[in-house]
């Protein structure tokens, strides 16, 4: 009967862990920061302008930024895109590379890009920025991550 109890807790622990693949993922060391209950998660909510790029997270040597949901609603001005990259210097501004290139911000309603939790993760040691083009652009960006 021991046997048959071990069976039986053995097979709800893989059916557990087939059902929550984000478990699973945790139990086999390949966890998402975005969904790890003991993971700080940061959020910022900034206005945006201009039309240079703008850091939103600084580099750290040894982490990688987790970016775990972004919303990015327009504000003003003429024919506005959106676009978010990573690197390194002031503002991104050496080894940049486009995260999510320019997409049109629109007055209508905010945009939140269609993406899994967990949709960018920079390389160890980058900033994260965002860059505006258009004719006196703003807007509001909410981004939720994990540095680590």
């Amino acid at each position: 009967m021991r046997s048959g109890a071990r069976e039986v807790g053995e097979l709800l622990l893989v059916l557990l862990l087939a059902a929550c693949p984000a478990i699973a993922q945790q139990q086999a060391g390949h966890g998402n920061p975005c969904a790890d209950p003991s993971a700080s998660l940061q959020s910022l909510n900034v206005s945006m302008s201009g039309t240079s790029a703008v850091q939103l997270v600084a580099l750290s040597g040894s982490t990688k930024i987790h970016i775990c949901a972004l919303t990015v609603g327009w504000g003003g001005g003429k024919s506005p895109t959106f676009s978010l990259e990573y690197g390194t210097g002031t503002n991104c501004g050496t080894g940049t590379t486009v995260i999510i290139p320019a997409t049109t911000i629109t007055p209508s309603a905010p945009n939140s890009p269609a993406y899994p939790a967990k949709f960018f993760v920079t390389p160890s040691g980058q900033a994260l920025c965002y860059v505006l083009t258009g004719t006196s652009p703003t807007g509001q960006l909410i981004v939720t991550y994990v540095q680590q």
